[in-house]
C-alpha cells in the first residue's frame, strides 16, 4: 500500500478563519449569473460547502438553479483560480480514496 500523501494529514491551514466564507466565482459565469460556491469552517472544525448559480442575469428566485454547478478552469482554459483548482483535484482524491476504504459512505 503506498503512504498517503501528506496533504491529507489533519492540519488547519494557517490564516483560515472559523466563522468566515470563503467563495469562488465561476470562471465561466461568476460575474454575469453570480455562480459560485463557498466552503465556511466552523468553529468545531467542520466544514460546510454551498453552491449558487441563476440560469441568467435575472437573479430571482424563480430563475435560480436548483443543480448549480461551478466551472474552475486550467490555466490554459483561461481559468484564475489554479490553487483552487488544485485543491479541488486533491478533494477529489480525498473522495475517491474515502469511498474506497468506505464504500457504505457513499449514499450515507
Amino acid at each position: 500500500m503506498s503512504k498517503e500523501p501528506s496533504v491529507f494529514q489533519p492540519k488547519w491551514p494557517e490564516g483560515i478563519e472559523p466563522l468566515k466564507r470563503y467563495t469562488v466565482m465561476c470562471d465561466d459565469d461568476g460575474c454575469r449569473c453570480n455562480a459560485h460556491f463557498s466552503v465556511l469552517v466552523d468553529q468545531q472544525g467542520d466544514v460546510f460547502l454551498s453552491m449558487s448559480a441563476y440560469h441568467d442575469e435575472e437573479r430571482t428566485t424563480e430563475n435560480l438553479n436548483p443543480f448549480p454547478c461551478v466551472r474552475i478552469r486550467t490555466g490554459f482554459g483561461g481559468g484564475r483560480m489554479r490553487r483552487t483548482r488544485q485543491a479541488l483535484l486533491w478533494l477529489a482524491k480525498a473522495i475517491d480514496m474515502d469511498t474506497r476504504e468506505s464504500p457504505e459512505s457513499i449514499f450515507g
